[in-house]
């Protein structure tokens, strides 16, 4: 299953955002098979949302996921794992997006058909995204198919719902981050994936998959971000060698689990042989 996942501010409900990028969501040629608009019934700054306005976003294969909780620009990601483990749906994909931009509608049949291997990436589960239209201290854009530390949401980014499951432990995680840290979304969860031993991958740049336009609303960038990136950037570096050990260990277990069975096949040859070789008489 596809999950179109994404948020909203109540200003940005206003104003009609949600309903212009639900709108390219819908008509995208590999279309997904569930959009979730993910919305707390209050926001984190204590203004409610328009329930009548949100409900009125829902149809056929788009879902209101009303929360409990605004955990910022995270609960994009957080509504959809919550949604999936209630539902109990397995294999899903995440697609995020932002609520103020509108997709091309070939965007999301070509970040899913990426063929990684070709390009010589090879890997059973990464992380695929277009390449972002702004740099970054990790630099992530390019015009080649590129590994990369750092993946922004702005025109779409595909995630194997198993690497944030099962939920709590993800969930716990990011809540004892420092607070600024919780608001840098895309850096936070390019963080938990690298400590999976996942690979971040970008396609060539997907400046013409993704139009911007916030219509005027507030901006979370300048909210939230704005001499913060660098921080939070700052934050993760100066932690660099626990998230080494942390990737190293989890490449480790993935390679015992996909490749036990050969490393116990080559021992048992060699305790064989060992059995079987000559033997020196004493005496």
């Amino acid at each position: 299953m596809i999950i179109a996942s994404f948020t909203t501010i109540p200003d940005r409900l206003e104003a009609g955002l949600p309903e212009r990028c639900i709108k390219s969501l819908v008509a995208q040629t590999r279309a997904a098979d569930l959009i979730l608009l993910n919305i707390p019934y209050v926001s984190s700054k204590g203004i409610p949302y328009d329930k009548q306005a949100a409900d009125s976003l829902a149809g056929p294969s788009v879902v209101v996921n009303w929360m409990m909780t605004d955990y910022g620009p995270i609960t994009k990601l957080f509504g959809t794992l919550e949604y999936i483990e209630r539902k109990r749906i397995k294999g899903a994909q995440i697609l995020l997006v932002d609520d103020d931009v509108t997709y091309a509608p070939w965007t999301f049949e070509r970040l899913l058909d990426a063929n990684l291997p070709a390009a010589g990436f090879i890997s059973r589960d990464p992380v695929i995204a277009w390449g972002s239209v702004q740099d970054t201290v990790w630099k992530n854009r390019g015009s080649e198919v590129a590994p990369t530390a750092l993946l922004e949401t702005f025109a779409g980014v595909v995630y194997n719902a198993d690497l944030f499951l099962p939920f709590a432990p993800f969930k716990k995680w990011f809540l004892e981050l420092p607070a600024f840290c919780r608001k840098a979304d895309d850096i936070v969860i390019a963080a938990w994936v690298q400590q999976k031993g996942v690979p971040l991958i970008r396609l060539p740049s997907g400046e013409d998959s993704a139009t911007h336009d916030a219509n005027g609303t507030e901006e979370l960038n300048q909210i939230n971000l704005i001499g913060n990136n660098n921080t939070v950037l700052q934050y993760f570096f100066d932690h660099f060698y626990f998230m080494l050990w942390q990737t190293i260990l989890s490449i480790l277990r993935a390679v015992i689990v996909s490749y036990g069975w050969l490393f116990v096949a080559v021992a048992i040859i060699v305790v064989i042989l060992l059995q079987n070789r000559p033997r020196k008489k004493l005496f």
